[in-house]
């Protein structure tokens, strides 16, 4: 009939499309129609049986039309969806190579770090090694001093029963001479031998283990453990590559200077221009607003009070501590904090508030910094040395590391 025919051979894969295609329940019919509630295209004959009661159902001469302007559409969105399958592919491509890159690191770091542990431990073999050469060769001394002491009342003794053996051949004045001697000579020599006796001390070596060493063994139950982290699109850290995952649109602002999240999942913004706080949920849904008697400089959340934060301010110089109540979707002032000169900035560390600010002293400006309980009481301050005079940015930026290393330095204390 009129259906297309060719040999296998002949068959092109990439030619996909058929001149005429048939109905698949009249399979000697041409399609003719299409029921869009069925998504189906089928002959006039199919379609008056089984889909007479469907709302639309065109011919497919009328379904053609515009099918131009689709077919550029769709090859677009293939073509975009193209491009972004080859760009993960190359990303996949890449975490490939440096996931064998991390691992042949990992693996020097696991061999050089046994090494420097069989080093270090041989290192300090050393100085037990030399401690005991020494303490053997000083004692080797003194049992040989001993030694020697007692071989020569030995050669005494040994030549004092040879006379005796021979007394037979001594004349009876000289026997008796002999005689006297060595009776003199047991006392005395048994009293060298009794301080010898005293004197002598058996000598004992003990080897003294410090804790460490002592539990090594049974404390090393695993050298390290390999852990597998799978990292979601964002962040690429090692190439830099910044993925936008959610843009949100803060209505009636113009100028944001700082956000910080609360609670996981609330976002608190300030607008430099407007002089507004606003508290937005994930979606940039705004909750509640409050304006600001000056300008805001910077934001940083209470963690042990929920929905509470701080912000510093410049122009008059203050800290304002606020609190949002979502069901009523407002925000209230709790507390101002008045400081001495422009606000830099403002974190919280466990239940401080710490505030960095310029103190005006003559023409020389003074980094202070503010140390505050989450109530709002002062407690601590820390005045840095005299800042160099010069544009305000080359201030921002010492305070910024001052600021830096002063909330370090406050963590670190408080581990150790």
């Amino acid at each position: 009939m009129e259906h297309k025919v060719r040999s296998i051979e002949a068959q092109n894969q990439t030619d996909s499309f058929s001149s005429v295609l048939f109905c698949k329940q009249h399979s000697s019919r041409k399609l003719e129609v299409y029921c869009f509630g069925h998504e189906e295209p089928c002959c006039l004959m199919y379609a008056t049986v089984s889909h007479r009661k469907c709302e639309k159902v065109s011919s497919l001469d009328e379904c053609y039309l515009g099918s131009d302007e689709k077919v550029r559409r769709l090859k677009r969105e293939f073509g975009k969806l193209k491009k972004r399958c080859k760009s993960e592919a190359i990303r996949v491509e890449d975490d490939k190579e440096n996931f064998k890159k991390e691992s042949e690191t990992i693996e020097t770091r696991v061999k050089g770090l046994t090494e420097e542990i069989i080093q270090t431990l041989r290192d300090k073999e050393k100085d037990p090694l030399s401690s005991l050469a020494k303490t053997e060769k000083e004692q080797t001394l003194v049992l040989q001093t001993k030694l020697e002491e007692l071989q020569t009342v030995q050669e005494k003794l040994e030549r004092s029963i040879q006379l005796l053996q021979l007394s037979e051949r001594f004349s009876k004045i000289a026997l008796f001479w002999e005689i006297k001697k060595m009776e003199k000579d047991v006392s005395n020599i048994d009293l060298q031998i009794e301080n010898l006796v005293k004197r002598y001390k058996t000598p004992v070596l003990d080897l003294n283990i410090n804790e460490f060493g002592h539990n090594f063994h049974s404390s090393l139950n695993i050298f390290g453990e390999i852990k597998l982290k799978l990292k979601t699109n964002g962040v690429d850290y090692r190439s830099a590559k910044l993925v936008l995952e959610k843009s949100l649109d803060v209505q009636g602002s113009s100028c944001l200077t700082d956000v910080e999240v609360i609670n996981g999942t609330y976002l608190v913004t300030a607008c430099q221009n407007s002089k507004m706080v606003y508290f937005l949920d994930a979606r940039s849904t705004l909750l509640a607003s409050i304006p600001l008697p000056s300008t805001p400089w910077g934001i940083a959340a209470l963690r042990k009070h929920i929905f509470q934060f701080c912000v510093a301010m410049r122009n008059p110089n203050l800290v304002g501590i606020y609190k949002a109540n979502i069901p009523d979707r407002c925000t209230t002032c709790c507390k101002e904090l008045q400081l001495p000169g422009n606000a830099w900035g403002v974190c919280t560390v466990d239940d401080k508030i710490i505030v960095s600010s310029g103190k005006e002293e003559s023409k020389n400006t003074k980094q202070v910094f503010r140390v505050y309980d989450e109530e709002g009481n002062n407690f601590e301050e820390h005045h840095m040395h005299d800042g160099a005079t010069g544009s305000n940015r080359i201030h921002q930026f010492r305070a910024d590391i001052c600021y830096i290393l002063f909330t370090l330095t406050i963590l670190f204390t408080r581990n150790i």
